[in-house]
């Protein structure tokens, strides 16, 4: 009675081979009935890994399964009670899950080991499976020997092939150096200001993944007709992740002078592989207008006094130049080729942008009509104008006039100034006289 246990009761019968069927020889046959006992005996477990499947990484939908068959003679065997699952490739398999297939006896089973992959692992990964059947063939399991309890079990050691799949590359805006607004993507900044995109880049599969062109790019559009200076690189705030495959790239957006607006943005990184799909965002880059503060260039000015040429001295050169100048006691000058620019407007003229203070009143006293401001030309933000100077009569001295540049925004900056300094010489008047006539 194969794998089982059973009392059964056995007949012997001894007979003398002389084939005689006589009465006297038939009593000399003899038969002896006893009880057999056969007691029970485990029986090892088997387990059999069936068809390795083709893994690929990050396999999720469905999961790849290793199908394997359990059996044992004494039966009774549960694969996910009876199998238990050892991982050997903790670095490729995460986790492993046994469950049962269809079909199946008493004696027999179809299983399954379910592989969880780690994120972005390939090549060879190797788990055991091992049955265990609990003794349940024993005839006494709690009191087993050792050699009993090194029969209950049997393991099979199983090796899968994970193929590499190529990942595409990760980008992540991790600061804005302006405003931004993630509800409408738009990172704004002031006119004459840069933006500083900070971005986690990288590519598990390609440790040489950097910020450069062949795997960053950038395009962004014009504002007001004006290009954006688009650069990059690593960032100094950060050091190459080189175990992640991850870099902090910086970069830096800046519009042209006294341009505002916005202008789409658009980040990409590629890792150059066919049919790879890149990794990219985009935002709006918005430039918010700011009043810029008008300016005053003396340095092509020029002097007149009736119509001839005053000597007129420059300090410092170039846009910066204050002017000096001498007249004589009770003439007037005119200053001309005085240059007053606002980027911001088209409507300030020489009389309202240009606001004069003097240091001698009784010399020069401001006024509408010693101080007179002529606007003579406009060429887009620029215009030309001109100074006439009248002192007062009969003196003489140095005054010195401040001339600042002025839109009515001035609060929010320091008004840009130069300074005409103006010495008038004494002049000796003749002596006059006056008759009297006496009436009575």
């Amino acid at each position: 009675f194969p794998s089982h246990d059973r009392r059964t009761l056995v007949g012997i019968t001894i007979n003398d081979g002389n084939n005689t069927t006589t009465a006297s020889e038939v009593a000399k046959t003899v038969n002896q009935t006893f009880t057999l006992t056969v007691n029970r005996e485990n029986d090892r477990p088997d387990i059999t890994i069936g068809t390795i499947p083709t893994v690929t990484e990050d396999q999720i939908s469905p999961k790849a399964r290793v199908p394997f068959t359990i059996d044992d003679a004494d039966g009774n065997l549960v694969c996910s009670t009876n199998v238990t699952p050892t991982i050997t490739s903790t670095d490729k398999i995460a986790s492993i899950d046994i469950g049962t297939l269809t079909g199946g006896s008493d004696t027999w089973r179809n299983c399954y080991a379910e592989l969880t992959l780690v994120a972005n692992a390939n090549g060879t990964a190797s788990f055991s499976l091992e049955v265990n059947d609990a003794g349940n063939g024993e005839l006494n399991p709690a009191s087993a020997t050792s050699a009993q309890i090194a029969n209950r079990k049997r393991s099979e050691t199983v090796s899968v092939n994970i193929a590499a799949v190529n990942d595409d590359p990760t980008l992540t805006a991790t600061s804005f150096s302006g405003s931004y607004n993630s509800g409408t993507t738009t990172a704004t900044i002031n006119e004459g200001s840069t933006l500083t995109v900070d971005l986690d880049i990288g590519d598990v599969d390609d440790s040489a993944f950097t910020c450069n062109s062949s795997n960053l790019a950038v395009t962004v559009g014009q504002i007001n007709s004006q290009n954006v200076t688009v650069s990059k690189g690593p960032s100094p705030q950060a050091a190459r992740d080189t175990a992640a495959h991850k870099q902090v790239c910086s970069v830096t957006f800046t519009p042209e002078t006294n341009s505002y607006g916005s202008a789409s943005v658009t980040i990409s990184a590629t890792d150059g592989v066919t049919g790879s799909t890149a990794a990219s965002l985009s935002f709006t880059l918005a430039v918010t207008n700011v009043n810029d503060k008008p300016e005053l260039d003396l340095s092509a000015a020029t002097a007149t006094v009736a119509s001839s040429p005053v000597t007129v001295t420059k300090s410092p050169s170039g846009s910066a130049a204050n002017l000096s100048l001498t007249i004589n006691e009770d003439n007037v000058v005119t200053i001309e080729g005085i240059k007053l620019t606002d980027i911001d407007s088209t409507s300030l003229t020489c009389e309202t942008g240009i606001d004069v203070t003097s240091s001698s009143n009784s010399l020069l006293t401001v006024s509408s009509t010693s101080v007179v401001k002529t606007q003579t030309a406009l060429s887009g933000s620029e215009r030309t104008c001109s100074i006439q100077l009248t002192p007062q009569a009969n003196q003489s001295g140095t005054v010195t006039l401040t001339l600042s540049a002025v839109d009515g925004g001035q609060a929010n900056y320091t008004a840009e100034q130069r300074t005409i300094t103006l010495t008038v010489n004494s002049v000796n008047d003749p002596p006059k006289i006056e008759t009297y006539r006496d009436w009575e």
